[in-house]
């Protein structure tokens, strides 16, 4: 089951590409928002209603993220606020507000959690945003943000923890085998092999009996 989140930021406080380049850099977060081909860096970040693919570097690497960016109108407001009232949160929204949100499934890997925690966590304690979970109960503004920013580095400490190290293979130590008598080890073969000389054995004792008892066959005359 996938998860979205969403930050409403007031107009006036919602930044342009070097802004929140400047505010991340200051976070000391390895993250660098790039700008579209369309647009500049003194630009806002994303378009009015777009950002459906923001390209971020992340520790040096750089990757497509998905979020969606939009400013609020009326109708947009008013289904944000009656969310809001559903969920609990006391904050509402206004027409005009700047709205960010992204969405992910369970299996997210660190180096594509870690970039959206960033980018949240950033436009709520420095840019006077709101954060909400879509589907609720997690919202709030400065304790919100905090934790977003915990979220990222603890994604970010599970990229840098050292793989872990397989143990070695091992075989079982041999058992010893079991003797008959102390001296022959007992296995199939060995049973077999000695049954066969105890019935050659038992034969020959029983055709020398023969010969001697003169119970044997007849010689021929």
């Amino acid at each position: 089951m996938s998860r979205s989140f969403n930050v409403a930021v007031p107009a006036e406080n919602w930044p342009s590409f070097a802004e929140m380049n400047a505010l991340i850099a200051a976070r000391g977060s390895p993250l660098r928002v790039v700008p579209p081909e369309t647009l500049s860096p003194d630009d806002p970040m994303g378009e009015a209603d777009g950002l459906l693919s923001l390209i971020v570097e992340f520790r040096g690497k750089t990757q497509e993220m998905d979020a969606y960016h939009r400013v609020m109108e009326a109708f947009d407001a008013d289904d944000t606020n009656e969310m809001l009232e559903q969920i609990g949160a006391p904050h509402r929204v206004n027409p005009g507000m700047h709205d960010w949100s992204y969405s992910f499934g369970p299996s997210i890997p660190p180096e594509y959690l870690a970039p959206y925690c960033i980018l949240a966590g950033i436009l709520v304690l420095d840019c006077n945003g709101y954060g909400y979970e879509g589907q609720g109960p997690s919202f709030g503004a400065e304790d919100y943000g905090r934790a977003e920013l915990a979220e990222a580095d603890r994604q970010i400490a599970l990229l840098d923890a050292p793989a872990p190290i397989a143990p070695p293979k091992t075989r079982p130590a041999p058992q010893p085998k079991r003797k008959l008598f102390g001296i022959v080890p007992v296995n199939i073969w060995t049973l077999l092999a000695g049954l066969v000389v105890v019935l050659m054995l038992a034969e020959c004792v029983d055709q020398n009996i023969y010969n001697f008892t003169g119970t044997g066959p007849l010689a021929d005359p």
